[in-house]
């Protein structure tokens, strides 16, 4: 979900911008009551492309993503020139970009965005334009009325 919001927003300056390695957190519970669960921040840089052709699902993986020198654009850390053959990134430089590339390659996963897309995308669900369009004017109301700028 964490990728669908950031592919749904056109992030940029952060991993769903095609790997870039700024302005992301993650954590999950040592206790074992939940996996990784990723946080989404300073996503300023959002919905920036005015063309419509910007896609940011980006290309269909071919190779795996963990390996640095893999070429396109992954961003500054990839592991330029490779000494002797690819050499994986380290676990500084990946991040859930990295995991969405790599997981697209199996059908099931595949099959489980889309699932997810369905839920998420249409009919009654959080990202349709109808809701995107509430919850802007529930923000921008509770943003105007704190402000004391009255309500719109």
């Amino acid at each position: 979900d964490y990728m669908l919001a950031g592919i749904y927003n056109a992030v940029d300056d952060s991993p769903p911008g095609y790997g870039t390695q700024n302005n992301w957190s993650a954590m999950r519970s040592r206790k074992g009551e939940f996996g990784f669960r990723f946080f989404a921040h300073d996503w300023e840089i959002s919905m920036n492309d005015g063309s419509g052709t910007d896609n940011r699902v980006g290309e269909h993986p071919t190779q795996n993503p963990f390996l640095g020198s893999i070429g396109g654009p992954i961003g500054p850390w990839d592991i330029l020139p490779p000494v002797d053959g690819p050499q994986l990134l380290s676990p500084d430089q990946a991040n859930p970009y990295h995991f969405w590339q790599a997981m697209r390659m199996n059908a099931e996963f595949r099959l489980r965005v889309a699932d997810h897309v369905q839920k998420h995308f249409f009919q009654d669900g959080v990202l349709t334009q109808a809701h995107a369009l509430a919850r802007w004017l529930t923000a921008r109301r509770t943003c105007w009325s704190i402000c004391g700028w009255g309500i719109c």
